[in-house]
């Protein structure tokens, strides 16, 4: 029985030396993405947006192992940048992304929604918008765009609940009053025959 137990030992050594330097090697590998990483978003800061997509690209499509975290960050670099350079469809694209990984940011459904309102998919944005608001309803600007897109698409009813909500919270809601006094001008305008 001793000799099982020298053998257990032994073998136990080798598999925690194979665990260690496997452990050495994923540290070193977070080590360099992280590197990668902050020189994309430096490059990104500094509006150099071909340098910084290329290095998050290589982050995210290369042979290594990369975290959750730089992934989500990866991805949310790259629909900011997108956005910003009007690529729209690409940028819903890296926002989903995003949000697959991490949907826990009200900001990034927010700011996807933004981006789905520039495409002309209220219906999209309103998902979008519906679903931040379950993560954070005190973040004021998606509340209130999601009160300009009910009234977009012209469901009165849902309009009126986030609009109630809003004057509750904020009495002086520019949006909302805006909202209102256009459609109280709209009720007043007499319908033109010939």
């Amino acid at each position: 029985m001793a000799s099982w137990v020298a053998l257990d030992v032994c073998g136990g050594d080798v598999r925690d030396n194979r665990l260690a330097q496997q452990r050495a090697t994923e540290e070193a590998q977070d080590a360099d993405n992280a590197v990668l990483y902050e020189q994309a978003l430096r490059c990104q800061q500094r509006q150099q947006s071909t340098q910084a997509k290329t290095g998050y690209l290589q982050l995210l499509k290369g042979d290594f192992r990369l975290s959750l975290r730089l992934q989500y960050l990866c991805y949310k670099n790259l629909a900011t940048m997108t956005f910003e350079a009007q690529l729209f469809e690409d940028a819903l694209e890296y926002f989903a992304s995003a949000l697959a990984l991490d949907a826990t940011d009200v900001v990034v459904w927010y700011q996807m929604a933004t981006t789905a309102v520039e495409t002309g998919k209220l219906w999209l944005a309103r998902r979008l918008l519906e679903e931040g608001l379950k993560v954070d309803a005190k973040y004021w600007p998606l509340v209130e765009t999601l009160a300009l897109v009910l009234h977009q698409v012209g469901d009165k009813n849902e309009y009126e609940h986030v609009a109630m909500y809003l004057r509750e919270q904020d009495p002086e809601c520019a949006s909302v009053h805006i909202i209102d006094k256009m459609t109280t001008l709209s009720k007043r305008r007499p319908c033109c025959h010939k």
